[in-house]
């Protein structure tokens, strides 16, 4: 997987539509080097941390730079945490991420293929998306945020799905799982939009 640049977040009509521009936030940033990017590479002011099929003990960002952190195929076995000032985007591969994810900072992208993310997932940032893939997502997720947006695949999101916001807060919960929700869907944003109504509830 070669490296990019984490994506700013706009709320759109249905998913959460992906902007042309970095990872942005009005928290305050350092440019990125050996310093503020350990144990990862800079690409074009984000710190990349590429666990591709690696990274067996804990990931965790810096505080000060924008982060993508791309796990790969069975990549990240323990947790990973991102609380980048900048923002956070965690891509785990298949059979990747098998710890807790745990991302804060103004924006947070968190994508969970087919058969991946074993642990919780939770974020709290200005901006959530959490994607879960086919058979993934086993854990809780939980979101917090301004504009949060939740989809879960065939057969994923095993465990509660639960999304809350302070005054003037949307979140956007939606499961393809023919069945609806495995475990209850639970949203308390000031405006919640739950697909399909089967099993939700808090």
């Amino acid at each position: 997987m070669s490296p990019r640049t984490p994506r700013s977040l706009i709320l759109g009509a249905g998913w959460l539509v992906v902007a042309a521009s970095a990872c942005g936030g009005s928290g305050a940033s350092s440019a990125c080097n050996a310093q503020t990017c350990p144990g990862g590479t800079c690409s074009s002011g984000t710190c990349v941390i590429n666990c591709a099929g690696t990274c067996a003990t804990d990931v965790t960002c810096s505080t000060s730079v924008a982060c993508l952190v791309q796990c790969g195929p069975k990549g990240c076995a323990g947790n990973v945490t991102c609380s980048s000032a900048v923002g956070c985007d965690i891509e785990c591969g298949s059979q990747g991420c098998a710890g807790n994810i745990t991302c804060t900072g103004p924006t947070c992208t968190i994508n969970c293929p087919d058969r991946s993310c074993g642990g919780n997932i939770s974020c709290d940032a200005g901006t959530c998306a959490i994607s879960c893939g086919a058979n993934s997502c086993t854990g809780t997720v939980s979101a917090s945020a301004t504009h949060s947006t939740i989809s879960c695949g065939s057969a994923s999101c095993g465990s509660k799905v639960s999304c809350t916001g302070s005054a003037g807060s949307a979140c956007q919960l939606t499961s393809t799982n023919g069945s609806g929700w495995f475990a209850p869907a639970c949203c308390t944003a000031s405006t919640c939009s739950v697909t399909p109504d089967a099993g939700a509830g808090c």
